[in-house]
């Protein structure tokens, strides 16, 4: 039985500092070392973050033996790269979203994974959110009469000059891959599968990446799914799963819902709250520690294998797009 489990960050951007934020949260977790490219940012991020050390390369960090499990926090076009290093290095990988570029990727990270014998998830931490874990539980106890369409928006105003990430295609910019990545692993979650047809509408900037997006799912069992998600507007972030007898609307913001909302045949409602225990991050981070600590190898909540799945989705979208970015 592992005791504490310990965690080095690569790449020092916000979202890694949400991460190690949400890390002190986690009984039997502790970070030992952040690394970026530049050694001056690792320290400062290791000082404010509470990391033993720092180091001024990923190397150096994959080389310290104690080391356990690694999250990648490194910008997308970059999450092959890191976690290969990091799974040929013997670390186990939680890497943030979305797992890659694209399926092929994915694909290969997963095989290294096995060969190395070492753990690899996504770091979809919707899914370890409790109001979600509740979703999940309902959609196990079946909806009456089953669902019939499920909404989901994820619309941000970024107001940042072209050669900001969103809009930068050397780095695997665009609004589906940063945001729409969410309301699809939804849609995945809920379905259990991917859609049967797709169809997309799509506003591209003039970087040649998507910034505004409408996508239409359609499952041969019946099912309706509308997905849109862009990086020029704010939408409500909310999503909505209606069914034959039972509704459920998804609060805002939908990647971290605290509220539930289950619509009645007979009209009534019930909200529900779910207040979150730290900053949310903590969840999937607990939830790698379990896996860990009883020797799985893949998590059984966003298998890879599932990861995968959801980027051949994303892959076909592109494709109808014709958005294909220099490490495809």
């Amino acid at each position: 039985m592992i005791d504490t489990l310990h965690w080095g960050i690569i790449g020092c951007g916000n979202i890694a500092a949400s991460f190690a934020k949400g890390l002190r949260d986690v009984d039997g977790a502790r970070l030992i070392a952040a690394a970026s490219r530049s050694a001056q940012k690792a320290a400062r991020f290791s000082q404010e973050n509470g990391a033993l050390r720092s180091y001024g390369s990923y190397e150096d960090l994959l080389d310290d033996r104690e080391i356990d499990v690694v999250y990648i926090a490194t910008p997308h076009h970059l999450h092959m790269e890191n976690s290969l290093m990091a799974i040929e290095a013997g670390k186990h990988v939680l890497c943030e979203k979305p797992i890659s570029i694209n399926s092929k990727q994915a694909t290969r990270m997963a095989d290294a994974a096995r060969q190395a014998g070492v753990f690899l998830m996504e770091g979809m931490w919707t899914r370890f959110i409790p109001a979600v874990e509740q979703l999940q539980d309902w959609l196990s106890d079946g909806i009456p009469g089953g669902i019939h369409l499920f909404t989901a928006d994820f619309g941000v105003q970024f107001n940042v000059d072209d050669g900001h990430r969103i809009f930068n295609s050397e780095l695997g910019g665009g609004a589906l891959l940063d945001l729409g990545v969410y309301p699809v692993s939804l849609a995945s979650l809920i379905f259990k599968r991917q859609p049967d047809t797709i169809q997309t509408q799509v506003r591209m900037h003039a970087t040649g990446v998507d910034e505004l997006n409408t996508m239409l799912f359609d499952y041969k069992s019946g099912p309706l799914a509308v997905i849109t998600s862009g990086s020029i507007s704010r939408t409500p972030t909310e999503a909505f799963i209606a069914g034959k007898k039972l509704s459920i609307k998804i609060h805002s913001p939908l990647y971290c819902p605290s509220a539930l909302t289950l619509f009645k045949p007979d009209g009534t409602s019930d909200s529900y709250e779910f207040p979150l225990e730290g900053n949310g991050f903590n969840y999937e981070a607990a939830h790698v520690c379990r896996c860990l600590r009883k020797g799985m190898l893949q998590s059984d909540v966003m298998p890879v294998s599932e990861s995968i799945s959801i980027m051949e989705t994303l892959d076909s979208i592109r494709a109808q797009w014709g958005l294909r970015y220099p490490m495809d």
